[in-house]
């Protein structure tokens, strides 16, 4: 992939040009974002809201996000790694508060970027939300944590409503063919209506992460959708527990080494490990012996090149065709 403009030049020719750039060149911390503004909808109390806005390092510097803050407590904004090398990607997590929050809410999010600790750069984020107080969900969503791939799985959530007693929830929504769920009415009466809203994840959901919503199809007039999140682990018997190992800031030829940790539901042996780059800068150290958890030490010894530092790493399982991969990043200074 072909990269933008280095952030070093940007920042030399604002110096020589008297402060005078074009817009689209001041606008270079912007052109990260995926996403500038995010409107939540309508949510119910109680439930879990969150939104992931991908941000991709489009320069050949390393950029560090400096700092994250919000303009009120009914949100939260955090990042995995505050370092984006050349070309990664990173997400924005912006996470709703709806048990301590209600009605029409309207926050910012702003996230401050640099590339050398001296030039910074704003993006303001705009959020969007309004919290019913008359409908919660409990729990706030249909978290299923790690499943058995293959195995499926079902959780039981309540739905309260508050309000008339004619209340009905029509349907439920899923856009996916392996989210089922449906309602039992529980209650109804003194202006009070109970609903218990079952979820099923079925045993051909995709192995990965899984973050979707169901849509509760309600007789209100103005307000008929409510969503529930739903989310789940899809698991085999072994993953690699650190997809992605952060290695930090790095010297050229000094060693550092961080730990790589991989899991199974039985005891299982490594064959090898190869780097699909050239660079022989790593070196890692398998046991013998079959273990339900390996936590191996990966070592690399940096370049003399400075710069962004990336490999790609596949795991070959005793016994198993198919392999196991892990990413490792990092900046040489």
């Amino acid at each position: 992939m072909r990269l933008g403009k280095s952030l070093l030049t940007l920042w030399t020719v604002l110096v020589l040009a008297g402060n005078v750039l074009p817009a689209e060149e001041l606008d270079w911390a912007h052109k990260m974002f995926k996403e500038l503004e995010y409107d939540f909808g309508v949510v119910a109390r109680g439930a879990d809201a969150e939104h992931r806005i991908r941000i991709h390092n489009l320069y050949k510097e390393t950029v560090t996000i400096a700092n994250i803050g919000t303009s009120c407590g009914c949100i939260s904004a955090d990042v995995e790694s505050k370092l984006v090398p050349s070309d990664a990607f990173v997400d924005l997590v912006v996470t709703l508060d709806t048990k301590n929050h209600l009605r029409q809410k309207d926050p910012n999010v702003d996230v401050r970027l640099t590339f050398d600790g001296v030039h910074f750069k704003d993006v303001r984020i705009p959020i969007h939300a309004y919290i019913r107080s008359d409908v919660v969900i409990e729990p706030g969503a249909a978290a299923f944590g790690t499943v058995d791939a293959g195995r499926g799985a079902e959780q039981r959530l309540k739905i309260k409503y508050a309000g008339r007693d004619d209340w009905n929830i029509r349907e439920v929504r899923s856009s996916r063919d392996y989210l089922r769920a449906t309602v039992q009415e529980l209650h109804r009466g003194g202006g009070r209506v109970d609903y218990d809203l079952v979820v099923q994840l079925s045993p051909n959901a995709p192995q990965g992460s899984i973050s979707d919503q169901l849509q509760l199809v309600t007789d209100d007039a103005n307000s008929p959708l409510v969503p529930v999140k739903v989310t789940a682990n899809v698991e085999p018997d072994i993953v690699v527990a650190t997809p992605n190992v952060p290695l930090g800031m790095l010297s050229p030829g000094v060693e550092k080494t961080v730990k790589v940790i991989l899991r199974g539901r039985q005891p299982f042996a490594i064959d090898t490990i190869e780097c699909e780059s050239p660079l022989e800068c790593f070196k890692v150290k398998l046991p013998k012996e079959p273990k339900s958890v390996h936590i191996l030490p990966l070592t690399v010894v940096p370049p003399e090149t400075k710069g962004p530092l990336v490999e790609q790493f596949t795991v070959h399982i005793a016994g198993r065709p198919d392999t196991l991969s892990f990413r490792a990043t990092g900046e040489i200074q």
